[in-house]
């Protein structure tokens, strides 16, 4: 017998099936939630330090934080997602 346990997004609070961590911060996110993560200009700056701490031995690196440009980003994202739906 499965049994699936649904998981809340910490970002969309959206309930899903399967959670990563972000790179901009310790929230559990869902897959569309990463999805959209990866389109902001700074993705490639949160994962490339990421990339860094974990180089450094820091295997529980916090993240640089989502900038008040990139929240209001997702938050955009989420509104067409709400839109479209």
């Amino acid at each position: 017998m499965s049994i699936l346990r649904k998981i809340k997004c910490d970002r969309c609070l959206e309930d899903t099936a399967a959670i990563i961590m972000s790179m901009f911060n310790r929230d559990h996110i869902c897959m569309l939630c990463k999805s959209e993560e990866q389109e902001l200009p700074s993705y490639e700056r949160a994962r490339d330090a990421d990339v860094e701490a974990y180089k450094l031995g820091n295997k529980n690196f916090e993240g640089i934080g989502l900038s008040p440009a990139d929240s209001e980003a997702l938050m955009q994202m989420r509104a067409k997602r709400v839109i479209t739906n």
